[in-house]
C-alpha cells in the first residue's frame, strides 16, 4: 500500500503523453480552439465537473514552440481547482499545419481521474 499511496500523489503517465495528478473523483471535458490561422496560439478551455456537482471553468493559452506548417509537440497546462478537490493536468499533443491533433483530449473526449486514496 506504500506504493499505492506514492503513485497517488505524484503525477501518473498515460498514453498520448497526458500526465495527470488530482484528488477525489473528477470528470473533465477539455476542448481546444485555435484562435488565428497564422499564430501559433491555442485557446484552451476546460470544463470540469467535480465530486460535489458542481462546474467550474478554466481558461488556458498554449503557446506552441515551433513554427506553423511543421510537427511540433506543443505543451498544455490545465489547472481546475473545485471545491475540496484540485486537479492538474499536463498533456501533451501534436500539431500539424495549424490543425491540432488530439484524439485522447480532443472534442467530445471525458476522462475519469480519481487518486485511489479512498
Amino acid at each position: 500500500m506504500r506504493s499505492r499511496r506514492a503513485a497517488s500523489t505524484g503525477l501518473h503517465p498515460l498514453p498520448g503523453g497526458r500526465f495527470e495528478t488530482g484528488w477525489a473523483s473528477h470528470a473533465s471535458l477539455l476542448l481546444s480552439v485555435r484562435v488565428c490561422t497564422n499564430c501559433n496560439i491555442n485557446l484552451v478551455l476546460s470544463l470540469s465537473l467535480c465530486h460535489s456537482l458542481s462546474l467550474s471553468l478554466s481558461l488556458s493559452l498554449s503557446l506552441s514552440l515551433s513554427t506553423f506548417i511543421s510537427i511540433y509537440p506543443s505543451i498544455h497546462l490545465f489547472i481546475s481547482i473545485c471545491p475540496a478537490t484540485l486537479f492538474l493536468s499536463l498533456s501533451r499533443s501534436t500539431r500539424s499545419a495549424g490543425v491540432l491533433l488530439a484524439p485522447r483530449i480532443g472534442a467530445r473526449s471525458v476522462r475519469t481521474t480519481h487518486s485511489g486514496n479512498e
